[in-house]
């Protein structure tokens, strides 16, 4: 391994909507502090003489060789994914996991290397010795139904809502909830969004109401990871809300999965799913 390398300081950039204005930013402030930055993640050679800042997307990369997270600059811009329209709902998938991936390593380092484009409050921030950087020009913050789940990586607590998970059929919001006709074959209503979770205990907590057909069909619901996960299986057996918490441990950051099933055919029935609320637990 380099010794250069291992003495060097790292800033770690996920991908997000504005990455390239906060890479911009870097960029000025490296300047400034008379020092360069070189892109880890497209290899190449460097002047070490020049005090190279190392840049990379991911805090695994920079852990990999740099041990001390004093050395280490976690710098994040608006939280969400940008997809294009004409993906298909697995290559939507795909992308949420792979994004995702990078906001979930952030709690490998101590909260205290983490910078959020809050922590910069519209003043410029010292985020290594010498290294002084703005926040670039703000736009419009990002309120995507996604950018509101992502905050689970900033914070312990998060609204998800049911417009970043896929169904089975169209829905009508009605308040906090997705209402659904349930006729049709066995099914999962609702599943994913697969956005990858840090290591921790983390519990879902949401509502369903059932109609009175809606009532006599059995359902199961899962909460965890896509091949291990909490389940519950249940009959209603009365029109009402019931409000359900489920928690699962994950032992290693991986993509997480919510899915309702409807397990038997219905010829009738409605059944409204609440917004998630997920919360660290540990």
């Amino acid at each position: 391994m380099n010794e250069n390398w291992i003495l060097s300081d790292w800033l770690v950039l996920p991908y997000t909507p504005d990455q390239e204005a906060w890479r911009d930013s870097l960029y000025q402030a490296a300047a400034k502090a008379g020092r360069t930055i070189f892109e880890w993640d497209q290899g190449g050679e460097t002047d070490w003489n020049t005090r190279p800042l190392l840049l990379t997307a991911n805090v695994t990369s920079a852990l990999s060789i740099q041990s001390d997270p004093a050395r280490i600059a976690a710098v994040i811009g608006s939280l969400d994914v940008a997809t294009q329209n004409s993906l298909s709902t697995s290559e939507r998938h795909d992308v949420v996991r792979a994004v995702t991936d990078g906001f979930a390593q952030l709690a490998l380092l101590p909260p205290e290397r983490i910078f959020s484009s809050e922590s910069f409050n519209s003043s410029p921030l010292e985020i290594l010795p010498g290294l002084i950087v703005s926040s670039p020009p703000k736009g419009s913050p990002s309120t995507t139904p996604l950018a509101t789940a992502l905050e689970i990586h900033l914070k312990d607590k998060a609204i998800w809502p049911v417009e970043i998970f896929s169904w089975s059929s169209p829905f009508q919001r009605d308040g906090d909830f997705a209402v659904l006709d349930l006729t049709g074959r066995p099914r999962f209503l609702a599943f994913g969004p697969y956005i990858v979770m840090p290591v921790g205990r983390w519990k879902a907590r949401f509502r369903i109401t059932f109609d009175d057909y809606a009532s006599r069909y059995l359902f199961r619901v899962d909460w965890g990871g896509v091949e291990h996960y909490s389940s519950y299986e249940f009959r209603p057996g009365k029109a009402g809300m019931y409000e359900l918490e489920m928690s699962f441990d994950w032992l290693e950051r991986a993509s997480c999965e919510f899915r309702v099933l409807l397990r038997e055919g219905a010829f009738h029935g409605e059944v409204a799913i609440s917004d998630l609320t997920i919360i660290r637990e540990s």
